[in-house]
Order: structure tokens, then sequence, then C-alpha cells
């Protein structure tokens, strides 16, 4: 969904679209999807550092769950 907003996070105008703000468990209790944050409106270039970020931390926690797990 296209949206003529600002970007959440550098206030950029261009190309600015609604995406999920992520899960967090703890801080929506009464969601229809429990943990689904409210949107938050991005461009582009925010998109992908954002994705990127996600990911990464994403990877790191799998890693350290599997050094658990393995005892190294």
């Amino acid at each position: 969904m296209l949206v003529k907003t600002k970007c959440s996070v550098c206030g950029d105008g261009y190309d600015v679209r609604d995406y999920n703000g992520g899960l967090n468990l703890a801080v929506v209790q009464h969601a229809r999807s429990p943990g689904i944050r409210s949107k938050i409106r991005l461009c582009p270039k925010c998109y992908e550092r954002r994705l990127i970020e996600v990911q990464t931390n994403y990877w790191k926690e799998h890693i350290a769950e599997e050094k658990l797990r393995n005892g190294a």
C-alpha cells in the first residue's frame, strides 16, 4: 500500500510504505494476532537497513541457540 507521508526513521517522503513493526510478545496483549506491533512507515532505504538488521539479529540468535544445544 503506497502512502503519501514521511518515513518514520529518516523523514523522507519518497515511496513510503507501511510495514509491520515487528514482533514483541510482551507489548501487545489484545491484538488479533498476538505479538504484532502496529505498522511503521519506511522509505526503501530504511526498509532495506531494517531488513538487514532483523535478519542479522535472527541469525545471531540462531547461532547462539545452536551453540547452547551443541555445548560449544
